[in-house]
């Protein structure tokens, strides 16, 4: 049996697409790929599903700009 061959992707963000640093919550400082997002969505905030959370593992972290980070999910 041979390995399964593939070409992964580089690791850390990719030309041409667009990025915010989430901060305020459990998963700050990683990056979010909102590259499709519209203005509105990045704007009002999402939730994140994250291993991370107050309540184990499946939680939801929720991200929203702040008035130092008008442009941030």
């Amino acid at each position: 049996m041979r390995p399964f061959d593939f070409v992964r992707p580089a690791a850390g963000p990719q030309p041409g697409r667009s990025y915010r640093e989430l901060t305020g919550g459990p998963l700050d400082g990683q990056l979010i790929d909102v590259t499709g997002w519209t203005d509105k969505k990045i704007t009002t905030g999402t939730y994140l599903i994250t291993l991370h959370s107050a309540y184990g593992p499946g939680g939801r972290a929720s991200y929203a700009p702040t008035i130092s980070r008008p442009d941030a999910p």
